[in-house]
């Protein structure tokens, strides 16, 4: 269904990588403004503006290192 959820702890990292598409254009990570709850945990949502269906819904409750990797 185009959604991806990762939960992890304090050692953890998640690193979002910028890329070109076939047709030229940017496709680039984005954070949504607010942050959702399932199941009584928090999490980020991001999207790729190559594909807005896109969701990767990463796990609030520790401290990530999201990092958006340019190309």
């Amino acid at each position: 269904d185009g959604k991806i959820k990762i939960t992890g702890d304090q050692f953890d990292s998640v690193a979002f990588k910028n890329t070109i598409g076939e047709n030229g254009q940017a496709q680039t990570w984005s954070k949504a403004e607010n942050s959702i709850v399932e199941d009584g945990k928090t999490f980020e949502v991001y999207t790729n503006s190559g594909d807005e269906s896109l969701k990767v819904k990463v796990d609030r409750e520790y401290p990530f290192n999201c990092v958006n990797s340019k190309i």
